[in-house]
């Protein structure tokens, strides 16, 4: 097995901001995905927009993802990007399931067009010298053209291939179809990076053996648990993990804490860091009333306080 693989941090979004992707570097992810971002609201010098592609030097190699159906908007951001230092990686997302974007005939709406495809991964890969990658579902139901679509991602340029084994409909449920991203890593000569159901080393290694993916991307598996990563390393140097206990994870939430804080002010940053709180504690003792607790809290002191208090409650039940 390689144990080179490279993994990766999937977009996400609403979770893949400077703050979390900082923890993943620190937890052993070897790129990390910006959050989807609009290429036409780049253009429009969006603030909002701006501030999602915030990258801190305490991060590795950052992937920038934009969606849009526009050959020009998509070189214009692109060309733009391709001034920032900081940014590693361009990436083209044709996978997004979600309605409002479907409906805008982006995401996962352009599967049904592989030429239209063809264009747009041509139009990115035009204004950069940077690494092109494109993310991409295995299709529609009822059209499930992967291979088309993988090969014209390939021959417009792309250097990456990164691809989700699940059909649009399918969202979030049901499992990841490896045998499909297998076929298409058969298929195509550029890397081709699997996404989908990747929670421990087993999956990992089985990933790699048997569909010979050349990298991993995780997802919603690293919400509330970055460490995914680093004991995926482990397990491939060693063959077995020491798993992190509960009362050990607390150093790295309350760096999380102080890091979306630091990013965008505790106004914004604690409202968006409860999602990242209730993954973190799922699972953990007589955790249910913290949780709720948490959600009122405004104040940073207040909720590190709080988590302090819960953390020692844990270690008494441990003595």
């Amino acid at each position: 097995m390689n144990t080179d693989t490279k993994l990766y941090l999937a977009p996400l979004a609403g979770y893949t901001d400077s703050a979390f992707r900082i923890i993943s570097f620190k937890m052993g992810v070897d790129i990390a995905y910006s959050e989807m971002i609009s290429a036409k609201a780049m253009c429009y010098q969006d603030r909002k927009t701006l501030e999602m592609l915030d990258i801190s030097p305490e991060e590795g190699q950052v992937g920038v993802q934009i969606f849009g159906s526009e050959e020009l908007i998509l070189e214009k951001a692109t060309k733009f990007l391709d001034q920032r230092r900081e940014v590693s990686i361009m990436d083209l997302n044709l996978g997004c399931p979600a309605p409002k974007i479907v409906k805008n005939g982006e995401g996962s709406a352009l599967l049904k067009d592989p030429r239209k495809v063809y264009s747009l991964v041509k139009s990115i890969k035009s204004a950069t010298s940077k690494p092109v990658s494109a993310k991409i579902r295995l299709g529609i139901e009822g059209n499930l053209n992967y291979l088309e679509v993988s090969k014209a991602i390939e021959e417009a340029g792309a250097d990456l291939l990164i691809v989700h084994g699940r059909t649009r409909e399918q969202q979030y449920s049901g499992e990841s179809n490896w045998e499909a991203i297998g076929e298409i890593k058969s298929k195509i000569s550029i890397p081709v990076v699997g996404n989908g159901d990747i929670k421990s080393g087993e999956d990992a290694r089985n990933a790699i053996e048997k569909y010979k993916v050349d990298g991993l991307m995780i997802g919603r598996g690293a919400v509330g648990n970055p460490w995914i990563f680093r004991e995926i390393k482990e397990f491939f140097s060693k063959g077995s993990i020491n798993k992190i206990s509960d009362v050990d994870k607390f150093d790295v939430i309350l760096e999380h804490i102080e890091l979306i804080c630091d990013l965008k002010g505790e106004r914004i940053g604690i409202p968006e860091m409860r999602k990242h709180l209730h993954a973190y504690l799922k699972g953990m003792k007589n955790s249910s009333k913290l949780k709720n607790e948490l959600n009122i809290i405004k104040d940073k002191d207040k909720l590190i306080e709080t988590l302090l208090s819960y953390k020692e409650e844990m270690l008494t039940y441990s003595i």
